[in-house]
């Protein structure tokens, strides 16, 4: 288990979450 795969999965999350939220609000 490397730092950096669980950064870039971290990552990942806050991307969709963020699309999430925006596709909500767009709403």
């Amino acid at each position: 288990m490397g730092t950096a795969q669980m950064e870039h999965i971290s990552s990942c999350a806050h991307i969709y979450i963020y699309i999430y939220i925006y596709l909500f609000i767009a709403k």
